[in-house]
């Protein structure tokens, strides 16, 4: 089975519902911006910053701000900033999308996950997989600067999302609810393994 996760705005509760899905069903979490992270890692470290530091802003600690930049840089921005202004502007529209289906279709494991689904690209090559959508909605989840990325996918009818999930409560209730969508959704029950494109 091949799940993308997506959400309006950033901390909504993808990351949670993917690691719980690693924990629970032995699904294995993809991400776009995994390169992307790799790289600003390398860049932090190649100015100055200790890498478990480099580290914590680019995966945990993303809205921190980066000390030695000035005011607003943390390891969101730079993130923003590589992936959009420079991957797909200056480089490739699809550079992460095409990065991602490569290294899925390579290594494909029989249940997989993609947390940060942003856009038609990723869309659009996850569905060609096969894959099923949720849409973590969650009120007031973030009052941070948007990107150009987020919200891209709202405009996308509802059926071209497979369920809906609404994270307004505790971390319990949200695993509850990912139980029960395994539980009583029949495209979810059956849990079959993705298929690689050819």
């Amino acid at each position: 089975m091949l799940i993308g996760l997506y959400s309006s705005t950033p901390q909504c509760g993808k990351g949670e519902i993917a690691a719980y899905l690693q924990v629970k069903r032995n699904f294995k979490i993809y991400t776009f911006a995994a390169p992307l992270k790799k790289i600003c890692v390398e860049f932090l470290v190649a100015v100055g910053i200790p890498h478990l530091d480099a580290v914590r802003y680019c995966y945990t600690d993303k809205e921190a701000q980066i000390p030695g930049f000035p005011d607003g840089v943390t390891g969101r921005h730079l993130q923003r900033t590589m992936g959009t202004d420079w991957g797909q502007n200056l480089v490739d529209p699809l550079v992460w999308t095409k990065a991602q289906a490569r290294l899925l279709d390579a290594n494909g494991a029989a249940n997989c996950v993609f947390d940060d689904l942003r856009a038609e690209d990723e869309y659009e090559m996850l569905r060609q997989r096969g894959a099923l959508f949720i849409w973590v909605r969650r009120d007031n989840a973030y009052d941070g600067p948007l990107s150009c990325t987020d919200g891209r996918l709202d405009g996308y009818i509802p059926s071209s999302f497979h369920a809906i999930i609404e994270n307004n409560d505790t971390i319990p209730k949200l695993r509850q609810q990912v139980d029960n969508l395994f539980a009583t959704h029949p495209q979810f029950a059956t849990c079959s393994p993705f298929k690689a494109a050819v």
